[in-house]
């Protein structure tokens, strides 16, 4: 598994996904923690499972499931589900 894959799925496990941006303005490289996509909740690794504009990709990945823990042992599905959303760059190596 690609390296930068396996610390994005950590990064979830830890709910500290850095692209989100609760985790922006923890590093000061973003004022507001605001899912900037429904605009309701903080953006954190769990509130992206659950955010009413990737309910879709969220269903078609894993079904209602919407617990860290269960979605992080389905790496494929969790890959592909972080790079629809842009939290993963689809440019990652084979390593």
């Amino acid at each position: 598994m690609p390296r930068q894959a396996q610390m994005a799925i950590h990064q979830l496990r830890v709910n500290r996904l850095t692209t989100t941006a609760s985790y922006q303005v923890l590093i000061d490289q973003c004022a507001c923690p605001i899912c900037p996509h429904c605009g309701e909740e903080e953006e954190t690794a769990e509130h992206l499972l659950s955010c009413c504009r990737w309910e879709a990709e969220s269903q078609h990945h894993f079904g209602e499931s919407t617990d860290i823990t269960n979605v992080s042992e389905d790496y494929a599905s969790l890959m592909d589900f972080l790079i629809s959303l842009g939290h993963l760059s689809t440019h990652i190596g084979t390593a």
